[in-house]
């Protein structure tokens, strides 16, 4: 637990120092830059954050996290996890083939087209592989 507390103050941590160098060294560096390390900065103070706090309630309430703990684990939600992945994972693939064929219509340069295709594949080759191991462990 202390491992974990400590994992998240260090991630906030970080995140506070690369976002206020950000904003301090925002006229040296390309405003598109700024905006990413500002973006990706933000997101480790926050999930920093949101885990100090986590673990910090916790250890204050020890019944609900293990009831918490309990509820995550179930066999039904994790059940309802997977199937939940699945359908983001097929949504996500039209997605990808839609936006595919719209790069081909609007003419765009070859290797936009061909690299959403090389996803597509690589999605496709993984989930492949995947459930060949997955079924054989049962």
């Amino acid at each position: 637990m202390f491992k974990r507390n400590l994992f998240n103050s260090i991630l906030a941590l970080v995140g506070l120092v690369i976002l206020i160098s950000a904003f301090y060294f925002a006229n040296e560096i390309p405003k598109e830059w700024s905006g990413v390390i500002s973006g990706i900065s933000a997101g480790m103070l926050g999930v920093g954050l949101a885990g100090v706090f986590t673990v910090t309630y916790n250890k204050r309430n020890p019944e609900m996290a293990k009831l918490k703990n309990i509820e995550v684990n179930d066999e039904r939600n994790t059940l309802l996890r997977y199937k939940a992945n699945n359908s983001v994972k097929n949504v996500n693939t039209w997605l990808l083939f839609a936006l595919g064929m719209a790069t081909i219509v609007a003419k765009l340069p070859l290797w936009i087209t061909l690299s959403l295709v090389g996803i597509v594949l690589i999605n496709s080759f993984l989930y492949f592989y995947f459930f060949n191991k997955y079924s054989r462990e049962m």
